[in-house]
C-alpha cells in the first residue's frame, strides 16, 4: 500500500447507533506533491470490523457486510 496515505479520524462518529472511527485513504495519483481521496470508511471501534462506505453520490455512509 506504498500508493495510498490513510488518514485516521480523531473524533468518533455515530451511524446507525454505532460508535465508528472514520478512516479516509488517499491515493497519490494527483500532481506532484498532491493526493486523490479513494475513500472514506467507518470502522467498529475495536478497529476489527470495516462497517459502513460513504457514498460520494448519497451522502449516507452504506453499510458494509451484515
Amino acid at each position: 500500500m506504498s500508493g495510498y496515505e490513510i488518514l485516521v479520524a480523531e473524533s468518533i462518529v455515530l451511524i446507525d447507533g454505532r460508535y465508528c472511527t472514520e478512516v479516509k485513504i488517499y491515493s497519490h495519483d494527483g500532481p506532484a506533491g498532491t493526493y486523490d481521496i479513494e475513500g472514506i470508511y467507518y470502522l467498529s471501534r475495536d478497529s476489527r470490523r470495516l462497517l459502513y462506505r460513504y457514498n460520494a453520490e448519497t451522502g449516507i455512509p452504506e453499510p458494509i457486510g451484515d
